[in-house]
């Protein structure tokens, strides 16, 4: 009879230690916290992978986060826009860049840059070294290193655009091209246009044509019917549609 009085008294006694030991473990008293994004504001990055196929050897590209405003250097351009970020959300706006000649391949790693940044949703940090950019798609866009300053930037009138070689892009227009995906317009004067597909940009010349506005080159065709647009590139159309 002892024995089992005792038996039940060292159950009693065990049921609420081990309550207490499970309930830790169901309220995560044992797991680890998940990481707090890292505040951007007042920091610079150089850029090392643009969409896991890293970068051109011997180029710079650059991304300083200060009060709202992203700025930096492409490899061959300025550019400049603003950000905002909620957690580790973030939205990059009014993305614009000055328009000095590049050689193609740096010109086609530029946009594919400047695509990226436009695209970012999120933001997180990888073994406390990267910062990565995320898109809707969960794609890492980006992979940067910080660095203490931007060895780019010059002085402060460098991030605008300036007379002569380096005049302002005029506008952005985003547009969904069925079977393709996203392609964004930037018209850099009265008669040219750059436009950006995936890792791929063209820059063409406005033709004269009876309706609507044409745009070509060796390889690429285009009739912007705003909202609406026709694209040929390498033989093969699209409809696309705009999308802002």
């Amino acid at each position: 009879m002892t024995n089992t009085r005792s038996l039940v008294g060292s159950l009693l006694i065990s049921i609420p230690a081990l309550a207490m030991v499970g309930c830790a473990g169901w309220f995560g008293g044992t797991e680890e916290a998940p990481s707090t994004p890292p505040m951007l504001d007042g920091t610079v990055w150089q850029v090392e992978d643009v969409d896991k196929g890293g970068i051109i050897d011997n180029s710079m590209i650059t991304v300083a986060f200060n009060d709202g405003r992203v700025t930096g250097y492409t490899g061959c351009n300025r550019y400049f826009g603003s950000y905002e970020t909620a957690g580790a959300s973030i939205t990059v706006r009014e993305l614009a860049s000055t328009l000095k000649a590049c050689v193609p391949a740096i010109s086609a790693q530029e946009q594919r840059f400047l695509h990226g940044l436009r695209g970012a949703t999120s933001y997180r940090m990888e073994s406390d070294t990267w910062l990565l950019i995320i898109d809707d798609k969960e794609r890492t866009r980006l992979k940067m290193i910080q660095i203490d300053e931007d060895p780019t930037a010059g002085d402060a009138a460098s991030a605008q655009p300036q007379a002569q070689d380096m005049s302002p892009v005029k506008s952005v227009v985003h547009f969904e091209c069925e079977g393709m995906g996203p392609m964004d317009l930037y018209f850099t004067g009265d008669e040219t246009l750059t436009i950006s597909m995936g890792d791929r940009s063209e820059t063409l010349q406005r033709s004269v044509t009876a309706s609507g506005a044409r745009y070509v080159n060796d390889s690429v065709t285009l009739w912007n019917k705003a909202p609406e647009a026709m694209l040929e590139v390498d033989g093969i159309s699209y409809t696309c549609r705009r999308d802002d």
